[in-house]
C-alpha cells in the first residue's frame, strides 16, 4: 500500500504539471493560429486531448483505486459505482485509448517524415492534405471500436481485493483475450515508427547543410526517435511480461507500472515541444 500510495503521488506531480503544459501550450496555439497553422499542431492538438482523457481515465481505473481501501474516504465513489454502462465505458476506454495513443504517435511520426521530405516531393495542396489526415484520424480513433466495443457485452465490475487492500475493475475476460489483438497491434506500430523516424533521421543527413543547424536537428531527431520508440518499446514489452505473468503476483506490480508506460506516451509530447520549438517558447 506504500509503495503505491508513493507511485500516486508522482503521477500526480507529474500528471497536473504535464496536463497544465497542455493546456498551456494550446492556448498559445490558438492565440497563435496564424503562426502555427500546420498539420503538426493539428496533431498535436488532438493527440494532447486523447492524451488527457486517457490520463484521467487511468486515474480512475488504476491509480485512485489502487490507493483506496475499504474505509478510506474515497471507497465510497467506488462502493456506488454500480452502474454498468459506466464500468463498461471506463474498461473500453482503457484498452480503446492504447490503440489510440501508439496510432497517433504513428501519425505523427509520418507527419514528420513527410514535412522532411517536402523538399525532394511535391508538396500536397492544403485540401488534399487536410482530408488525408482527416481519413487517417478517423481510422486511429474509429477502427479500435472493432475490438474495443466487445466490453460493453459483457458485465464488469469494481471489486474490492482483500490482498492487495484496494479496488480494481474486474470483468470476464481475462488478460490473454484482452490483449489479444492489441499486443500484435502494438508491436507492428512501434516496429514501423522505429522505420518511419529513422528514415526522417536518413533524410535530414541527405540535406545540405545550408543554414547550419543540421547537427542539431539530427540531435533532436535522435532526442525524439529515442523517447518515443523506448517508451512504445517498454510498453509492448511489459505488456507481454504481464500477459505471460498473469497467474503470478508480479502481475499486481506490472499493473501498478503500465499506468506510467501511458503517461510516457501522453506527457513526452508538450515537453518535447517546449525544449524544441522557439516559436512556443
Amino acid at each position: 500500500m506504500i509503495i503505491a500510495l508513493v507511485l500516486f503521488l508522482i503521477s500526480i506531480m507529474l500528471g497536473v504539471s504535464s496536463v497544465f503544459l497542455y493546456l498551456v501550450t494550446f492556448f498559445i496555439i490558438f492565440k497563435h493560429w496564424k503562426t502555427f497553422y500546420s498539420t503538426f499542431f493539428m496533431l498535436y492538438i488532438l493527440d494532447g486531448c486523447i492524451n488527457i482523457i486517457t490520463y484521467f481515465n487511468a486515474f480512475i481505473v488504476f491509480r485512485l483505486s489502487s490507493i483506496t481501501s475499504r474505509d478510506s474516504i474515497c471507497s465510497g465513489f467506488y462502493k456506488n459505482m454500480d452502474n454498468n454502462i459506466v464500468i463498461n465505458s471506463l474498461t473500453a476506454i482503457t484498452y480503446h485509448m492504447a490503440y489510440v495513443q501508439y496510432g497517433m504517435t504513428l501519425l505523427i511520426s509520418f507527419d514528420r517524415l513527410r514535412v522532411m521530405r517536402r523538399k525532394h516531393l511535391a508538396e500536397s495542396t492544403p485540401i488534399r492534405l487536410i482530408v488525408i489526415m482527416l481519413v487517417a484520424i478517423f481510422c486511429v480513433l474509429v477502427l479500435p471500436l472493432l475490438d474495443t466495443i466487445r466490453y460493453f457485452r459483457y458485465e464488469s465490475k469494481i471489486i474490492y481485493n482483500e490482498e492487495m487492500e484496494s479496488y480494481q475493475l474486474s470483468h470476464p475476460l481475462n488478460l490473454y483475450d484482452c490483449f489479444q489483438y492489441l499486443i500484435w497491434v502494438m508491436g507492428i506500430i512501434t516496429c514501423i515508427s522505429l522505420l518511419v523516424n529513422c528514415a526522417s533521421y536518413i533524410t535530414v543527413r541527405r540535406l545540405p547543410d545550408l543554414s547550419g543547424y543540421k547537427k542539431r536537428i539530427l540531435l533532436n531527431i535522435i532526442i525524439m526517435l529515442l523517447l518515443t520508440c523506448f517508451v512504445q518499446i517498454v510498453g509492448c514489452a511489459l505488456s507481454i511480461t504481464r500477459i505471460i505473468l498473469r497467474e503470478s503476483p508480479s502481475a499486481g506490480i506490472l499493473l501498478h507500472i503500465l499506468p506510467f508506460v501511458s503517461d510516457g506516451l501522453s506527457f513526452t509530447q508538450p515537453y518535447l515541444l517546449v525544449y524544441f520549438s522557439h516559436k512556443v517558447t
